[in-house]
């Protein structure tokens, strides 16, 4: 046999053996791997899950300062994981708790309270394995807010007399009585609050009430941007309202606070301002009405 095919003959021979050894090392590394697969399957089955010690993560959501009216429900929820319960409870004050089906939030109508209160929403999960967390807090802050009877706005509609901080120099008084009248569940009506102020500037042809709009269960109010208009000797005068406040039934003296701003548009020149330089800040103008 001559040196060349001699060599050939090697080469086949050496890489067959080759092959051999690939396939052997294949068959034997997936060997071990499937014998690692197997324990670490084995050792997480062999898991005790009665001892882990579960985490609320994220906290409580929900709101943090709230009116207790004792007619409106505020929403608190937690991100949690399956197989769990979660108990609600109320710190510091009182309230009904009502649960979704998994309970994962929780809705609560506080009670009212006679003065600013702080209290603490505070919710705990129990694993399947019957281990519970450390609580998990969040701090309210509640407000006395005192409902009309029966949440009735009716009530609340009629003539009152208010004041005005304004010392009269520049505006006019305010006009007495105030008459509110019911616009729907949202809202009333209120004359009295502008147009006094600008007695003998015209003679007003549009508006003259402003609309204010309110919840029974809590105190804000908002005056939306709405105009009025008057005419003074042939001239269209446009007047714009807005403003904001609040409103209570506590007490024996309940009452509507507004501050709130006119802003005025002259006809002859096109000119416009606001009439600046009351009682708050923000605002120009602010009425109390005793509404008793």
């Amino acid at each position: 046999m001559g040196i060349k095919n001699l060599n050939m003959v090697i080469n086949i021979k050496t890489e067959k053996i080759m092959k051999k050894i690939l396939n052997i090392s294949i068959v034997f590394l997936g060997a071990i791997l499937l014998a690692i697969g197997f324990n670490s399957c084995e050792e997480e089955n062999d898991y005790n899950w009665s001892t882990y010690a579960p985490v609320i993560e994220g906290g409580i959501t929900g709101p943090t300062e709230v009116y207790a009216s004792g007619l409106v429900a505020s929403n608190y929820s937690i991100n949690a994981r399956g197989g769990s319960t979660f108990e609600w409870t109320l710190i510091g004050s009182t309230g009904t708790i009502v649960n979704d089906d998994d309970n994962y939030s929780a809705a609560i109508t506080w009670d009212p309270v006679s003065d600013t209160t702080y209290a603490m929403v505070t919710v705990v999960e129990t694993t399947s394995g019957g281990v519970s967390s450390e609580p998990d807090t969040v701090e309210v802050t509640l407000y006395e807010f005192c409902a009309l009877p029966n949440n009735i706005i009716d009530d609340l509609m009629g003539s009152f007399v208010g004041s005005d901080d304004d010392d009269g120099t520049w505006y006019g008084p305010l006009a007495q009585p105030f008459e509110l009248t019911k616009v729907d569940e949202g809202s009333w009506s209120m004359t009295g609050l502008f147009f006094g102020k600008y007695d003998g500037w015209g003679t007003l042809t549009d508006g003259g009430s402003a609309v204010v709009n309110f919840t029974p269960v809590g105190p804000d109010l908002v005056i939306e941007y709405q105009y009025y208009l008057t005419n003074d000797e042939g001239a269209d005068w446009v007047y714009w309202i807005e403003g904001e406040g609040t409103w209570s039934n506590c007490g024996a003296n309940p009452q509507i606070i507004l501050y709130y701003d006119i802003e005025w548009h002259d006809p002859a020149d096109g000119s416009s301002g606001w009439m600046w330089g009351g009682a708050d800040p923000a605002y120009a103008c602010k009425a109390v009405i005793d509404v008793i």
